[in-house]
């Protein structure tokens, strides 16, 4: 049975108060000596008890991370910094939901729906599109990519028990590491497309990188990974041009637009990802500047 402990949840309200209505001084963090000397206590026979538990947890845990939501902080992104995201995060928290099966988490599973097809329509998808949430945008990625291989596979009547050739992904060179990253995890080559002077895949880039590759007896390419907004510039890669090239060469496009794609909801930004309603996939991370 589980027993309400009315005196912790008391103190968690307590805190959680105090956190949402005052401001955090900003701190650097502590070493790992000091830290590990000061959790030493903390996994005991006899346990610490309430009171105890909440004072490491205040004075040692939360006071050692860093308060993101202080104006000067402009370097990480993890999470909502205000209080009325850190206020729904303490709700979600309480209702326990599971979202994995219809039957004990329909209601979150219609929110996410809800809100995965407000994205999708703002991006310009068709109504067939779908999505799912997950832990950041290198899983997204990872899930786009393998299906777009997939895909490419089933174009040609490649199947998996067919022991299909080894394939290669084509990435900007101004596109995320985790692109990279996921393309090696894959088995995959990676085919680098130098960028313009402004950070940004063009279509005569990419014709000319592909056109390069199969020269030189590269893997064929099965997926072109765009860039809706880089991390370093904002650079948005010419997503029309880009469709164009890959529709013509039997492609899957995918954009990760994980740190910049928020902005197409901007007027004075939407111009910018022109084309990105004709691609075949593509991440956006919420916890980046849809917090704007």
């Amino acid at each position: 049975m589980h027993i309400p402990d009315s005196t912790l949840v008391e103190a968690a309200i307590d805190f959680a108060r105090q956190q949402l209505t005052v401001r955090r001084p900003l701190k650097g963090p502590s070493t790992s000596e000091e830290l590990a000397a000061a959790l030493a206590p903390a996994i005991s026979e006899a346990g610490l008890g309430v009171q105890d538990a909440m004072t490491m947890f205040t004075d040692v845990v939360a006071a050692s991370c860093m308060a993101l939501n202080h104006e000067k902080v402009l370097a990480f992104v993890p999470s909502a910094p205000t209080p009325a995201s850190l206020a729904a995060d303490m709700m979600l928290s309480s209702i326990n939901a599971i979202a994995d099966w219809w039957i004990e988490g329909s209601g979150a599973i219609a929110a996410e729906n809800q809100a995965l097809r407000w994205l999708a329509d703002e991006f310009g998808l068709p109504a067939s599109a779908g999505g799912v949430f997950v832990s950041g945008a290198t899983p997204g990625n990872l899930a786009a990519l393998a299906a777009g291989r997939h895909w490419w596979r089933r174009q040609r009547n490649l199947h998996h028990d067919d022991n299909p050739p080894r394939n290669a992904i084509a990435i900007s060179a101004g596109g995320h590491a985790s692109l990279k990253l996921v393309a090696r995890t894959m088995d995959c080559q990676v085919l680098m497309v130098p960028a313009d002077e402004q950070g940004r895949m063009t279509a005569d880039h990419l014709t000319e990188a592909l056109d390069e590759w199969e020269a030189r007896g590269g893997a064929p390419v099965a997926v072109v990974a765009a860039t809706g907004g880089t991390t370093n510039a904002g650079a948005v890669d010419h997503l029309d041009e880009l469709h164009e090239v890959c529709k013509a060469r039997g492609l899957w496009l995918h954009v990760d637009a994980a740190y910049g794609g928020a902005g197409i909801l901007a007027s004075s930004a939407r111009h910018l990802f022109e084309g990105i309603e004709h691609v075949n996939s593509l991440v956006v991370d919420p916890h980046k500047w849809l917090f704007s």
